[in-house]
């Protein structure tokens, strides 16, 4: 059984070795050798399951704030908002019923899970700020393992406050008030928890990550979630 070896930096901020066997992180990731993803290939698959739900929820709940807040929508549009707020719902409670398994599957190895981490936030896809976002919750109390872990536990109560509130804006909406678009920023910052958890194990063996999961975490600062 191979050791299980800590990541060292190298020359170059975008090269990572690991027993002597260079990972490039750069527009996408490029892996050699053997993958360190705390992940199986059934979970892996799940995961981007996952992401992809995430992903739709992130794009959809734009596409409403941007037709709620530039104008008054017409009867046709109500019609398009009810819908995308149903899938919106729909979707939130698909990753509120994953959030133990993200949980759980961090947990299993936390220095596997760390190492993983490490080489996601070293990702030159994800802003300056974003990576060193991500790098300080690594380093600091109690960690970004545990921050996965709060977020997972919190979201199920999250999905339920933002269907309550979705479906009063719609109604109010039909009764021609103006109302604030975007979910909360408590329940991004809980979607992005979860994403911290499965991204990494994904990213490192597919080399494919969502644009829009990258400029989630660009969006939300991790440090102000709790």
């Amino acid at each position: 059984m191979a050791a299980v070896l800590k990541p060292v930096l190298v020359a170059s901020p975008n090269l990572v070795a690991q027993k002597g066997v260079p990972y490039y992180l750069g527009d996408g990731w490029l892996v050699k050798g053997y993958s360190m993803s705390y992940l199986s290939l059934t979970e892996q698959m799940r995961g981007v399951s996952l992401l992809a739900v995430i992903d739709r929820i992130l794009m959809l709940d734009d596409l409403w704030t941007h037709h709620v807040e530039n104008g008054r929508p017409g009867k046709a549009d109500l019609d398009s908002l009810d819908t995308i707020t149903a899938e919106i719902i729909n979707l939130l409670e698909i990753a509120s019923r994953e959030a133990s398994w993200v949980s759980q599957v961090v947990s299993r190895d936390e220095e596997k899970t760390n190492q993983s981490l490490t080489l996601f936030a070293a990702n030159t896809r994800i802003s300056a700020d974003a990576r060193q976002n991500l790098s300080s919750k690594l380093l600091e109390k109690p960690g970004l393992v545990e921050f996965i872990r709060q977020a997972s536990e919190k979201l199920p109560e999250r999905v339920e406050l933002e269907r309550n509130d979705l479906q009063k804006k719609i109604s109010k909406l039909r009764e021609g008030q103006g109302v604030p678009g975007d979910i909360s920023k408590n329940t991004k910052c809980f979607l992005q928890g979860l994403c911290c958890g499965v991204t990494a194990g994904v990213a490192l063996v597919s080399g494919s990550v969502s644009e829009g999961i990258f400029a989630g975490y660009q969006a939300v600062e991790l440090g102000d979630c709790f």
